[in-house]
């Protein structure tokens, strides 16, 4: 068995915001903090993977649609093309 490669898309998010009370004196009152938004700000990674780690990694631009015409045909997004030149290079 001379390579597996596998493929993984995950959504994630890369606003954390963590609520934490501040730390104030027993007379004085805190100042209240919003809530995080309902609609929090993510990113598509595609990774490709083989028995040795990663081979090839790519995040999708913001605000853009994970279409096949973008995925496949964009030159940025060609991750047959550099899957095909890391196989050959292992032989």
């Amino acid at each position: 068995m001379k390579c597996i490669f596998t493929e993984d898309e995950k959504w994630c998010m890369y606003v954390n915001i963590k609520r934490s009370p501040p730390w104030v004196g027993k007379a004085e009152q805190h100042m209240l903090q919003p809530k995080a938004g309902l609609h929090p700000l993510k990113g598509m990674v595609s990774s490709w993977c083989d028995c040795k780690g990663i081979v090839h990694c790519k995040v999708l631009p913001r605000y853009s649609a994970l279409t096949v015409d973008l995925y496949w045909g964009s030159p940025q997004f060609r991750t047959g093309l550099v899957l095909h030149q890391k196989i050959t290079s292992f032989s």
